[in-house]
């Protein structure tokens, strides 16, 4: 199986995960990786419109981080933890 495949370390991993302190902690970031790496392999695979959606995305980031920074008075790294929880 699958499961019995990944490393412990992994197990462990997707065991605290699937706790609630888990998906709180690590959940974010997991869904993170999981996400970007299924659309790297999308625009590996040659999806123009995957491709297209991240060369949008990127630009309008740095675009909010830099409104961030010189508008508002939160500092970035304030907005990223409070994003992230």
């Amino acid at each position: 199986s699958i499961w019995a495949a990944l490393p412990v370390w992994k197990q462990a991993l997707h065991r605290f995960n699937n706790t609630l302190l888990g998906r709180l902690v690590i959940g974010p970031a997991m869904g993170q990786v999981a996400f970007m790496a299924c659309d790297w392999r999308a625009i590996r695979d040659g999806d123009t419109a995957v491709l297209k959606g991240w060369l949008w995305h990127i630009p309008a980031v740095l675009l909010v981080i830099w409104w961030m920074a010189s508008v508002m008075t939160l500092p970035v790294w304030a907005y990223l933890v409070s994003a992230y929880v």
